[in-house]
């Protein structure tokens, strides 16, 4: 049956309506991925075709200079030279490599990460061939650069160390940073491999040594060749910065503890300024300029004796005979003893069923006596007169148990109360600790910085902060909260000390310079070391430690110091010749 023209035209309009229904469903999403495409990915490729057009290259500030006090570098960014590849400018890199390494030392290891990287980097861009390099292979390789085709040289700025070893604790070193998001990420231009301060003063002021990164925007080619300067922002160089050291007395005091494990540390006795501070052995941070190299590393890590300790912020001793000084002061103060109160010394006193000795039989004694041959017969009484919660008072009045607010890593030592033990130990103190609390041993430990600020508090009667920038050492100085008068009299113990005719640092004395002090033996070991022993039959690492705090000159006190010798046998033989040497030099450099 034919359909009629009117049902034909009904049947075609339904279909058309259909068919356009159909096709009009996936139309918004059409219209929907269109947008997305364009819109928001289109932003996106964009920024990505940005960014292969514009290539932004960080440029490396300098570091701000150390000075010592006299203006002399300490610190400072000195170009170093570093071999390169430039791929395009050689045609054939394995046979140029090859050649080099007839040179100068090149690894086929070292080699073939070469050639690995020629493989993947832009053509123009120079790969390194060593971190460093010697004067000496520079030289061979200029000899011979006519045939090393591609072979060159840049020069990169490398953080020098001008006296390496003599400053390594105190100056610290540079490197990568270990957390770049959190102390660099927010600096703009900043790269993660340009250098931060990584210990001592170095890492303490990063942020006025480290300067501003600048940076450069280039236009680049497809194959990422810079064609244009876009936009260019030049470095801005860190601060300089003068300590209070002395080169010439930091390399001195180094040069007299040749040999030996300890600390040497030199006071501005008016104005705490350090003037020198060595720590031995030590490090080069030189070593550290371009990353050391893990066998070194390990070295340093391992070796007995501690090379990266700074035995003068954070060795901890106990000071032994150089305590006694507060002990007496303590003493005068509270009432409890006179200059003139003579007390017998037999080599030993008794308490309870316990024997404590002294180290010699020095008879009948005084004030002056006392601290002239160092007996610990008088400071044991003394000590049990007092108790150990005021010997505590008085330590801290002389800056023990804190640490001093230079900001590098610094340990407080430690000034022991019986309150301090039953929270620590859950033990009670008892009187006989009292007794070696007065010579100085015991729980009571002490840093070389806090024996050297004792001694200068002593001296000059102020309460004297050690400081390490220049620019503080005019800050007023109050006086130390103890009786002046009683001060005198310790001083003048410290005079006989050295130049008295009972003395234990008779060796201290030196020509046209008048030196006053007091020396310190301790024990490292349980057994007790009879005084007829002679020393090297003890097994160094048995011996005990000699220590010796100074000053000079005695009338006028200019400088003050403290010396410690691991193991040196005693104060008198190992660490007061090394004081003595020291103070001698100060007045002749210093004046």
């Amino acid at each position: 049956m034919n359909l009629s023209s009117t049902n034909r035209a009904k049947v075609v309009s339904r279909r058309t309506i259909l068919v356009g229904a159909i096709m009009a469903i996936p139309f918004p999403a059409f219209v929907a991925r269109m947008y997305y495409l364009q819109e928001v990915l289109g932003t996106r490729y964009k920024k990505m075709a940005e960014q292969n057009r514009v290539q932004i290259r960080p440029i490396r500030p300098e570091r701000g200079v150390l000075f010592d006090r006299a203006s002399r570098v300490l610190a400072r960014d000195k170009p170093s030279p570093r071999l390169v590849i430039v791929p395009e400018q050689c045609p054939n890199p394995k046979e140029v490599l090859t050649k080099l390494s007839t040179i100068i030392p090149l690894s086929k290891r070292s080699m073939n990460d070469i050639l690995e990287k020629v493989k993947y980097r832009a053509p123009f861009t120079p790969i390194s061939i060593t971190k460093s390099i010697s004067f000496a292979d520079v030289a061979r390789v200029q000899l011979n650069q006519p045939d090393l085709p591609g072979i060159d040289f840049v020069d990169i700025p490398l953080r020098h160390y001008d006296d390496g070893e003599a400053t390594g604790h105190l100056l610290g070193y540079v490197g990568r940073t270990d957390d770049y998001k959190k102390d660099k990420a927010g600096v703009k231009g900043w790269a993660p491999d340009f250098p931060v301060g990584r210990q001592g003063l170095e890492k303490l002021y990063e942020d006025e040594l480290g300067g501003r990164p600048g940076f450069i925007h280039n236009e680049t080619n497809a194959v990422g060749r810079p064609v244009r300067v876009l936009e260019k922002q030049d470095p801005k160089k860190g601060d300089d910065l003068i300590l209070t050291l002395d080169q010439e007395m930091q390399n001195f005091a180094k040069g007299q503890m040749k040999g030996k494990v300890g600390s040497v540390v030199l006071l501005n006795a008016k104005t705490g300024g350090i003037l020198a501070s060595v720590s031995t052995p030590s490090f080069d941070p030189n070593d550290f300029a371009e990353g050391i190299d893990p066998k070194s590393w390990k070295v340093l890590l391992n070796h007995e004796d501690k090379p990266l300790l700074n035995r003068s912020f954070q060795g901890t001793y106990s000071p032994g005979s150089t305590f006694k000084l507060l002990v007496a002061q303590a003493a005068l103060e509270e009432g409890l003893t006179t200059m003139d109160e003579v007390i017998t010394c037999r080599g030993h006193m008794e308490l309870g069923d316990r024997r404590f000795h002294c180290w010699k039989k020095h008879g009948k004694v005084n004030l002056l006596d006392s601290i002239a041959g160092s007996c610990d017969i008088y400071y044991y009484e003394m000590a049990k007169r007092l108790g150990a919660k005021k010997i505590a008072t008085y330590a801290r009045k002389f800056g023990l148990g804190e640490r001093s607010e230079i900001g590098i890593p610094e340990k407080s030592g430690l000034v022991p109360t019986p309150e301090w033990k039953w929270k620590n130990r859950h033990e009670r103190w008892t009187t006989g600790e009292d007794l070696i609390y007065g010579i100085g041993q015991g729980f009571l430990l002490m840093t070389p910085l806090q024996m050297a600020t004792m001694c200068a508090r002593i001296a000059t009667g102020y309460d004297i902060k050690p400081k390490l920038l220049k620019k503080y050492e005019d800050i007023e100085t109050q006086s130390t909260p103890v009786h002046e008068g009683y001060l005198t009299l310790i001083r003048q113990g410290m005079f006989e000390v050295v130049n008295g005719r009972h003395g234990t640092a008779k060796g201290a004395r030196r020509k046209g310079v008048s030196i006053a002090g007091k020396t310190g033996t301790v024990q490292v070991v349980s057994e007790r070391i009879e005084e007829h022993v002679d020393m090297e039959d003890v097994p160094l690492k048995k011996r005990p430690h000699g220590m010796f705090i100074g000053y000079a000159p005695f009338d006028d006190p200019k400088y003050a110091v403290a010396v410690v010798v691991e193991n040196g046998g005693s104060g008198s033989g190992a660490a007061a010749p090394v004081a003595a040497n020291v103070l001698q030099k100060a007045t002749e450099v210093l004046g």
